[in-house]
């Protein structure tokens, strides 16, 4: 019984009354114990001889035997499934068949209240509406007390942040989806159990259901396709940027030559000449990043202006593009740049 529990409590959210489930739980001890009482006379009857040689007399079966075999079995289902039921609640969440108002935190902090005696909720249009005896109720015009509060949690996207939310509980709502957390490498046990009570229930096999992990991937679809588009042209901006700035840095040594010669020949070290081919480059790259840094900055700032919750944009967001820009610039610069400081004076005049 105690291994059937979470089954009963599935039927239960699946649409099970009461009744029903008490029925199902009485039938299904009745016929445990059946079996047991069926076994013991069996074994009774078949060790009669055994007794009778023991004992050196005859055992009478009294119509007591009967009486006490009849009335355990139907005694001890009786108790036991009442126990059970008791025991594991299996009664309505909300007695009377009432709703409940529930608030979050945030909600709760938007209409003011700190202590939840204080809380009360009315509202202009009903929020919900039934009929109970030919009667329409409508729930929630009146000025109605909060019954509990929930932490606050992410309903949707994260851009979306926590909004103050409201929910309306009753004992009888069966509409809506149904929350079940499930252990790990169990999902298809689950998932065939669930068939199993629908089937039972509403003698149906049209059962959907969907795992959060792909209704959270779903969700964010979108924003990994714009991170890898934005990715890969990135790649391609970096590349072409590359190979611009090597065809400028040969064409710009290569005319400096004469110049990077004559240098030599007045004594100037290799370091010397890393430092004058190179500093204008680098100049260039920092001229470059005081002009794209605040525009970047103003790009990001207007993309989120929606977003309630966003990551933070910290210096080091645009520092560290800075130093890999300028490390692939160096290593595009750097055979250039050595080619030039190594080269022979006199066949650079000869040639000139």
């Amino acid at each position: 019984m105690q291994k059937r529990r979470k089954i009963y409590g599935v039927k239960k959210v699946f649409g099970l009354s009461g009744r029903g489930l008490f029925t199902e739980m009485w039938m299904e001890n009745f016929l445990l114990f059946a079996c047991a009482v069926f076994l013991s006379w069996c074994i009774i009857e078949t060790s009669s001889g055994l007794w009778q040689g023991l004992f050196s007399e005859k055992i009478p079966v009294t119509g007591f035997d009967w009486f006490l075999s009849l009335g355990l079995l139907l005694l001890v289902p009786l108790f036991t499934a009442i126990f059970f039921y008791i025991r594991y609640g299996y009664k309505n969440p909300v007695t009377g068949g009432e709703n409940v108002i529930v608030l979050n935190r945030s909600a709760m902090k938007l209409l003011g209240y700190t202590d939840l005696k204080e809380a009360f909720v009315r509202s202009t249009s009903p929020l919900s509406i039934s009929f109970v005896d030919n009667k329409l109720i409508e729930f929630g015009v009146d000025m109605t007390p909060v019954s509990a509060v929930v932490e606050d949690y992410y309903m949707g996207h994260l851009t979306e942040g926590i909004k103050p939310m409201i929910f309306i509980v009753g004992a009888k709502d069966a509409d809506g989806d149904v929350l079940i957390k499930v252990k790990k490498d169990r999902e298809k046990e689950v998932i065939d159990n669930l068939r199993k009570v629908e089937k039972e229930i509403y003698n149906s096999e049209d059962f959907t259901y969907k795992w959060a992990d792909d209704i959270v991937a779903e969700m964010y679809q979108k924003d990994k396709e714009t991170a890898h588009i934005y990715t890969v042209f990135s790649y391609i901006a970096i590349v072409i940027s590359c190979l611009g700035l090597l065809g400028i840095s040969l064409f710009d040594i290569r005319r400096r030559y004469r110049e990077i010669a004559i240098r030599k020949v007045n004594g100037a070290k290799p370091k010397d000449l890393y430092i004058l081919l190179g500093k204008n480059y680098m100049l260039n790259l920092v001229l470059a990043f005081v002009v794209a840094a605040p525009v970047s900055w103003i790009v990001i700032y207007y993309y989120t202006a929606s977003f309630v919750e966003k990551a933070p944009v910290t210096f080091g967001l645009f520092v560290i593009p800075l130093l890999i820009v300028l490390i692939l610039s160096m290593l595009t610069l750097y055979y250039q740049i050595n080619k030039a400081a190594h080269i022979n004076p006199a066949e650079v005049m000869k040639s000139e």
